[in-house]
């Protein structure tokens, strides 16, 4: 996985647990996400034993499309830049780097809203002004009332 495909699922990471943390009200040291991978362990005299994929991760597949290969690679790194703490899938945890993260990232989701409703808006205030501009030419200068 490149950097740029690692760095994008990262803030996806990130921006869905402190999502989740901020439904709960709970500080974030509180909160614990359970991204498991499905198992199947095989026993000789035994049937075999099924866990489950984590609540968290089948959350978070529908969001992102991952594979569990560059999961494990996501949750490494995210643990390694000290942004959640995952020493196992089954229980891991955001930190306060990565909740500043996630939220530098949805403000800058923000900002990329705004100069589309301000540019239209602009629009709107200087076509009323052209507008008014032409129409009191043509009322003044050609005697046309309008």
């Amino acid at each position: 996985m490149n950097n740029k495909k690692r760095d994008k699922y990262v803030k996806a990471l990130l921006c869905y647990m402190k999502s989740e943390i901020d439904k709960t009200g709970l500080p974030i040291n509180h909160v614990f996400f359970n991204f498991a991978k499905s198992e199947r362990k095989t026993y000789i005299n035994a049937p075999d034993e099924i866990t489950p994929e984590g609540d968290d991760l089948i959350q978070f597949k529908k969001i992102c499309k991952i594979n569990n290969k560059d999961l494990d690679t996501v949750l490494k790194y995210c643990s390694s830049m000290e942004y959640a703490y995952a020493r196992n899938f089954e229980r891991v945890e955001l930190l306060e780097a990565g909740k500043a993260l996630a939220s530098s990232v949805e403000k800058a989701k923000l900002n990329k809203k705004f100069p589309t409703w301000l540019r239209e808006i602009l629009i709107a205030v200087i076509s009323s002004v052209l507008t008014a501009i032409v129409l009191t030419f043509l009322q003044k200068y050609w005697g046309i009332n309008g």
